[in-house]
């Protein structure tokens, strides 16, 4: 199997949600507000409900 080979395609399927949210917070793109609003979303859709998931859907990745 291809990702037998190359494990770093899928470091951390299972928490990666997790290790985004400690790294944005520790790399300062999360303000305390914001980390723990995202903290208290249990699935997907309720974090595209609050009122930062415009801003974010509004920007384009280059």
């Amino acid at each position: 199997m291809l990702l037998s080979c190359f494990p770093e395609l899928y470091f951390n399927v299972d928490s990666g949600y997790l290790e985004g949210l400690v790294r944005g917070f520790k790399a300062g793109v999360l303000s305390q507000a914001d980390y723990l609003n995202l903290v208290q979303c249990e699935t997907w859709e309720a974090q595209q409900q609050m009122p930062c998931a415009r801003f974010w859907s509004s920007k384009r990745i280059a």
